[in-house]
């Protein structure tokens, strides 16, 4: 595999977990609507809006994990522990290099070179 796509199914892997992340928040939000719904004496309306929500909240349910989640993540767990944390920091919490280096101790130049020798490492792993 080459370090381009690499780096390319990391940054899309990024943006799928910041989907996934919003998508059970506005789940998490929708289920707390429904139950306090259910509260509510029985009517036509809340009948007719409960099976809307039951079908939204249904819409957000998040897919089990992709082959590719799977993939990357078994080789991110084969890293050392400081570059766990630097490519999750980077990829799950969305940190810049910055942040990531202020809260290490490195400069952003040291994180950035860092996370260009994690992408070559996940490659020959995959």
């Amino acid at each position: 595999m080459e370090i381009q796509q690499v780096k390319n199914d990391l940054y899309n892997l990024r943006k799928t977990i910041h989907t996934v992340a919003v998508t059970l928040e506005a789940r998490k939000r929708q289920i707390e609507r429904l139950e306090g719904l259910l509260c509510l004496p029985d009517s036509p309306e809340k009948s007719a809006e409960v099976e809307k929500m039951q079908y939204l909240i249904e819409l957000l349910s998040v897919a089990s994990v992709s082959n590719m989640e799977q993939r990357y993540m078994t080789a991110i767990s084969k890293l050392e522990l400081i570059d766990k944390t630097i490519i999750l920091d980077w990829l799950v919490n969305g940190k810049p290099h910055w942040k990531i280096g202020m809260d290490l101790g490195y400069s952003k130049s040291r994180i950035t070179a860092k996370i260009n020798k994690i992408y070559i490492q996940i490659t020959k792993t995959i």
